[in-house]
């Protein structure tokens, strides 16, 4: 019994690879015939690298707005494990969440290489309130409720709940202040999100790149007439409340300051 089941693993080894070896030829053949594809290569040279950019967009198809199946794959492997060419892969591809744009490009990457994929179901709740902050997420579909009960049963019965979509990011604040979730997060239908695990996030050093940021912050708020009067933990909470936006040109910004919620700096 022990022989058949050694020769059986060494037969499924064996047809493995062979499927391996046939799956990389006929992506070989794709990347070359190029004249029939439908989503075709992109490519641009990078001034900082001094070299050639390429995004194949075969690499990431996906239905229906879901989260591409070879990102996915990406995101499975161990931070450690992943090439460089796939992380900017990654990057490349989460231009689309504005959230995640607003990040420096050094912090944009060091994110695509720590960063895990999930897809919850409708009513699962994601963030509970009262308990510590040891991940932080990204919406690539879907919509999620913020409430105020632990369960998140209460966004099912009103009518306007806080909700959060595609491109908005929750759990952050907890994460970088280490305190306790304030509100509870529940998915309204099936959402796909991207997480950073704490273990993860220091393990790679993200939280110096989000220090230097928050430092820069900073510098700008403390060089303004208008906080000269304040001390430095008080302007800290500033930096910490706040959040960097980047708008293109013509963009809209806001329809009616005197109605908005927020306080709006010009920083660049």
């Amino acid at each position: 019994g022990l022989y058949q089941l050694t020769m059986d693993i060494i037969m499924m080894n064996r047809v493995c690879r062979m499927f391996r070896q046939g799956l990389r030829g006929f992506r070989e053949y794709q990347i070359i015939e190029t004249a029939h594809r439908k989503h075709p290569i992109f490519s641009f040279w990078d001034k900082k690298k001094q070299g050639r950019v390429t995004f194949d967009t075969m690499d990431f198809i996906a239905e229906s707005g879901h989260f591409p199946p070879r990102a996915i794959q990406i995101t499975q492997k161990k931070p450690a494990w992943r090439a460089e060419r796939e992380i900017q892969s990654l990057c490349n591809l989460l231009q689309v969440l504005d959230s995640y744009r607003n990040y420096s490009e050094p912090l944009q990457l060091l994110l695509a290489k720590v960063m895990r994929f999930e897809r919850f179901g409708r009513r699962r709740v994601i963030v509970k309130k009262g308990q510590r902050g040891n991940s932080f997420y990204f919406i690539y579909l879907g919509t999620v409720a913020v409430t105020e009960d632990e369960d998140g049963s209460s966004a099912f019965l009103d009518p306007h709940p806080t909700l959060l979509q595609k491109g908005s990011c929750f759990g952050e604040m907890g994460f970088l202040t280490s305190s306790v979730r304030r509100a509870t997060v529940v998915c309204m239908e099936e959402t796909e999100l991207l997480v950073v695990d704490r273990e993860d996030f220091l393990a790679n050093k993200l939280d110096q790149e989000v220090k230097k940021d928050a430092q820069h912050r900073f510098e700008f708020f403390r060089k303004m007439d208008l906080f000269h009067s304040w001390s430095d933990e008080k302007l800290w909470k500033l930096v910490i409340l706040g959040k960097i936006e980047k708008f293109s040109y013509g963009q809209l910004i806001s329809k009616d300051f005197v109605e908005s919620s927020s306080i709006v700096f010009v920083c660049k």
